[in-house]
């Protein structure tokens, strides 16, 4: 799918004084390919985890851009990347409707008697996709609608700040490509179906308050109701998987109209029971509150309290030898630490999680969707570890 690159450079190496041939290779992928043609409609797009439908910049909802030259340096950096075509609020920008499921389009011109009329769309899969809509005033009201709280199944708005993924992307699970199947021009959706969508509604605080009553829990929030029902039983009553799996049953047939399939039941049954019981006994001064309660009755005579006796431990020693004659120490941590008064180790380490998480995106394992994340715990003597700076100095030398 990519283009492959290959540059060469000599550079002399003192220690051996003699010269070597290095060779950097780096590819330019199918982010720049898949972007390209989304921001050229003036569509914003962020990259997601290779072959994920998982965004992974912090602050991707401000950084979504149409920017060549972000895309560009995007596709240098994540060249595997999948990408996402992100809904903004504004007059002229865009927003998507999902549809998840085959009849969930034949329900909205069956209940409408109205004919969904042609604009850009997208095939996720086989009667799934995303129709792309222009932004006007009515579907700004509108706003984003979650296919958790909406009558029916199989739909969802992505008004502000929310994505689909692009075509050219690789569905995580069919391992296929999102297609485009109409590459009409985007134009604005007609009032009579944003009127519809606005219809099916439903406002979460009356749905969850029905469900807690016994009320029918609607269908596209089935799994994650259940699997919070099964949460709080886990905790409040103990129950093992066999006992959450008898209990998300019976509700699964009073209160879900269509009833998950069984095998489902058994999975959420099977991924809650495994989470530990939390410890929910409230503790004063370290004792529980039962035994404290029973202690306040009866008459404490009045002792000193013991105090520990705690051993002097020196402040660890960090192997240098770890750090030293490395690249990030030669050319990032020494130069600075030269200059202040940064404690080497906290920089060096900061640096190589950062380094290692961009690696991370770059390896893989052979048919297997294992994304690696590395992360770092310093404790040290308070105010003499500047890690945010170090993290940020850090982040500059690596750009």
């Amino acid at each position: 799918m990519g283009r492959v690159f290959v540059l060469t450079k000599q550079v002399a190496f003192s220690a051996e004084k003699s010269e070597w041939l290095s060779i950097f290779a780096f590819s330019m992928g199918q982010f720049k390919d898949i972007a390209l043609p989304l921001i050229t409609r003036g569509i914003p797009v962020i990259p997601l985890r290779p072959k994920t439908k998982i965004a992974f910049l912090i602050g991707w909802e401000k950084l979504a851009t149409t920017d060549l030259t972000q895309i560009e340096t995007w596709d240098r950096e994540y060249p595997d990347a999948n990408a996402a075509s992100v809904a903004k609020a504004k007059i002229g920008q865009y927003w998507f409707l999902e549809l998840d499921r085959p009849e969930a389009g034949q329900r909205i011109e069956a209940e409408t008697g109205q004919r969904v009329p042609d604009t850009f769309r997208v095939r996720s899969s086989p009667g799934r996709g995303h129709l792309y809509w222009k932004q006007n005033a009515k579907s700004l009201a509108m706003g984003n609608i979650a296919q958790n709280f909406v009558k029916g199944t199989g739909w969802s708005a992505r008004v502000c700040d929310e994505y689909v993924v692009s075509p050219g992307s690789w569905h995580p699970t069919s391992g296929r490509q999102y297609e485009t199947v109409n590459t009409a021009e985007i134009v604005e959706a007609p009032d009579w179906l944003i009127d519809w969508l606005i219809s099916q509604k439903l406002d979460k605080k009356v749905v969850q308050q029905t469900i807690e009553q016994g009320g029918m829990i609607p269908h596209g929030a089935r799994n994650v109701t259940l699997a919070s029902m099964a949460g709080k039983a886990r905790h409040r009553l103990h129950m093992d998987e066999d006992q959450l799996f008898s209990y998300l049953k019976d509700v699964n047939r009073k209160q879900c109209n269509p009833p998950l399939p069984e095998e489902d039941i058994r999975t959420i049954a099977a991924s809650i029971g495994r989470y530990p019981i939390k410890d929910e006994t409230i503790l004063v001064r370290g004792v529980p509150m039962d035994v404290r309660a029973q202690q306040a009755l009866q008459p404490q005579a009045e002792e000193a309290p013991e105090l520990p006796v705690l051993a002097q431990v020196p402040y660890p020693k960090f192997p240098e030898w770890v750090m030293n004659d490395t690249s990030i120490f030669e050319g990032f941590v020494k130069p600075v630490c030269d200059v202040n008064s940064r404690y080497p180790e906290f920089m060096w380490m900061a640096a190589m999680v950062i380094l290692m998480n961009f690696l991370a995106l770059k390896i893989g394992v052979n048919k297997k969707r294992l994304i690696t994340s590395f992360f770092l715990v310093n404790i040290g003597m308070k105010g003499r570890l500047h890690k945010s700076a170090s993290i940020a100095d850090a982040m500059r030398f690596f750009s």
